[in-house]
């Protein structure tokens, strides 16, 4: 769960921006919109609306918050800066990203300072009601960042973590992302296998994202059917159908979108498969036997009940951007319902 967030310097927003999921303890009605937070006396909100003009940011909010998943999980670095857009009038400030969040167990606190040329400030830390511990800081050093273990770390850590702490972290990188690089999850130790965990685990699904990969969940016939329900309510759409069809090896290497991936596929041989979306064409996934040269291709195509009764089929590319956009969400809302939430 998301408590809270703030982002300055960023893309449109100079100064901090604070998006805040905690529920105001002067309001008692409507607490089954909210749930407990672990080791706190406040309630988060379910859900949370964000809304205004535009032009005013919204987008760059949770473009922000994306960003910072990048730095957690990877290395977003793109002609030697890293990969995003301070502040177009003022690019001598440095960038904060500050984010609350709870996992099943904890409140953690994790806040990252960075230029486009290296991460400044970095502190990960858990929360509590008396206040707050220290599990890792980091400030930036002649030879990159300089890692400083807390006391709120416990016996939480593993040797590991505190080995990499003590040879540090290059000066574009940040310590959770070589963590999550360099051991594996079970030397990584409970606290940070909990952040990392939560990290992996939650969905941003935004402006510019692709479609979700339907196909692979359109095989449980409970999401199949939840699918059909909901876009026939909101959309119009009679619902999804999987549409198979025979493709030579040649066809399929034209509907790959990579150049260096359309070379690698023409070279294989055998048993082969793999999904492709966000192209001009439909959610496919391509399927082919030991000792076949042609593949199957099943595409997942939107519905229509046309006026004489008949149903005719589109590319779900070619639906309205609304229509793809709730196509994003369905995976995450079917998953929320399933698992509860």
């Amino acid at each position: 769960m998301i408590l809270s967030f703030s982002v300055r310097n960023f893309r449109s927003i100079r100064q901090e921006a604070r998006l805040l999921c905690v529920a105001d303890s002067r309001v008692q009605e409507f607490q089954e919109h909210t749930r407990d937070l672990p080791g706190l006396p406040r309630k988060v909100l379910k859900a949370t609306v964000v809304y205004g003009a535009n032009g005013a940011g919204k987008s760059n909010v949770y473009r922000a918050m994306e960003f910072l998943v990048k730095l957690v999980l990877g290395n977003p670095i793109v002609g030697g800066k890293l990969d995003y857009l301070p502040f177009a009038f003022d690019a001598v400030a440095e960038t904060v990203l500050d984010l609350q969040f709870a996992t099943h167990e904890s409140v953690y606190r994790y806040a990252v300072m960075l230029t486009r040329e290296a991460i400044v400030e970095e502190r990960l830390e858990r929360r509590s009601d008396d206040g707050g511990s220290l599990i890792f800081s980091r400030s930036a050093g002649e030879d990159g960042g300089v890692v400083t273990i807390g006391d709120g770390c416990g016996d939480g850590l593993s040797d590991k973590v505190r080995a990499q702490a003590v040879v540090g972290a290059p000066s574009s990188r940040t310590f959770l992302s070589l963590v999550n690089e360099n051991i594996k999850n079970g030397g990584r130790g409970r606290i940070l296998s909990a952040v990392l965990d939560w990290f992996k685990d939650v969905v941003f699904i935004g402006p510019d994202a692709r479609i979700s990969d339907l196909i692979s969940p359109f095989k449980d016939e409970g999401f199949k059917a939840f699918v059909s329900g909901v876009l026939e309510q909101a959309t119009g759409v009679a619902g999804l159908d999987p549409v198979s069809s025979r493709k030579t090896a040649a066809e399929v290497v034209k509907m790959i979108p990579d150049q260096r991936l359309r070379e690698t596929v023409s070279k294989l041989s055998g048993r082969f498969s793999m999904h492709i979306g966000g192209t001009a064409h439909s959610e496919i996934e391509l399927t082919r036997k030991e000792g076949e040269s042609d593949f199957e291709a099943t595409e997942l195509k939107a519905a229509h009940r046309l006026v004489d009764g008949s149903v005719g089929y589109l590319d779900v590319y070619e639906e309205s951007d609304g229509t793809k956009r709730l196509l994003n969400l369905l995976p995450a809302i079917y998953k929320i319902i399933a698992v509860g939430g």
